[in-house]
C-alpha cells in the first residue's frame, strides 16, 4: 500500500487495526473520519495502552495504525514503517512543560527540561 499515490478509507479500512486506548481522541478522530465518509470505522484487531509497543506490532503484522510521524523518523524505532499516503484531519495541540516555580529540580528533571527546550526551539 505504500507505493500507492492515494488510498481511500475503503482501502485502509480493509485491514486490521491497532488502536491506542489513550489517547482516546486519536481513534475517535480516525472513526469520525470514516462515518463522516459513510464508510464503517475500523474495529481495532488489537488496544494497547501505549504507542510505545506501535512499532514493533505494527512491524510484525498487516495491522495499521495512527502513530506519531516522529516515530517514523527515527530510523532504529521504524525498521522499516513507512507513512501511507492518507492525511487525517488531526488538531494541532499545544503541549507544555510544567513545574513547580522555584522549587528543586533533580539533575535528570534539569537534562530534560534542556533537550525538551532545545527540540521546541527548532520549531515554528
Amino acid at each position: 500500500m505504500s507505493g500507492r499515490d492515494k488510498l481511500t478509507l475503503d482501502d485502509l479500512g480493509a485491514f486490521p487495526w491497532l488502536a491506542a486506548t489513550y489517547p482516546s481522541t486519536h481513534w475517535r478522530i480516525l472513526s469520525r473520519v470514516f462515518m463522516d465518509a459513510g464508510v464503517p470505522p475500523p474495529e481495532p484487531a488489537m488496544e494497547v495502552s501505549t504507542v510505545v509497543f506501535f512499532a514493533p506490532l505494527i512491524r510484525e503484522t498487516d495491522m495499521l495504525t495512527i502513530m506519531p510521524r516522529s516515530m517514523l523518523s527515527e530510523s532504529t524505532e521504524s525498521g522499516g514503517l513507512v507513512a501511507l499516503p492518507f492525511e487525517l484531519p488531526f488538531p494541532t495541540e499545544q503541549i507544555v512543560l510544567a513545574y513547580r516555580e522555584n522549587s528543586y529540580l533533580l539533575p535528570g528533571a534539569k537534562i530534560v527540561m534542556h533537550c525538551i527546550k532545545a527540540v521546541c526551539a527548532d520549531k515554528p
